[in-house]
């Protein structure tokens, strides 16, 4: 709300994705890097669920030309890097658990794309 009413101290534009790579590369790519350490099976739903969010969102905000300093918003892939260094791989079970059909989906319908590497928390 202080956003809108104009606080100056509040930015209304704040898009900050963790990584992106633009051309020279063939493609735009902007990433969404998460680290998953610890949870049951419904914290990890909920934040695959959060993170597959943001990595669309991030790849479906329309085109913005270059402004000061920054380059333009033209993202064509988003891809959610995930490690899960939960003992029991929680979220990469969320993953796995979804039928293929929807998995799919995040790359052939919106050209998100989600990797979840395993990895020990030490």
């Amino acid at each position: 709300m202080r956003r809108w009413k104009g606080d100056p101290k509040k930015q209304t534009v704040q898009s900050a994705p963790d990584f992106a790579l633009r051309k020279p590369f063939p493609f735009n790519i902007v990433f969404e890097i998460k680290y998953f350490e610890k949870g049951g099976a419904e914290r990890a739903a909920t934040e695959l669920v959060t993170d597959l969010y943001q990595a669309f969102f991030y790849r479906a905000l329309p085109y913005v030309p270059p402004k000061n300093r920054n380059p333009s918003w033209d993202y064509d892939y988003a891809c959610l890097l995930a490690c899960d260094a939960s003992p029991d791989g929680t979220l990469l079970n969320a993953w796995e658990s979804l039928p293929p059909k929807v998995k799919c989906g995040f790359w052939e319908g919106a050209n998100v794309y989600a990797m979840i590497l395993r990895g020990d928390g030490g």
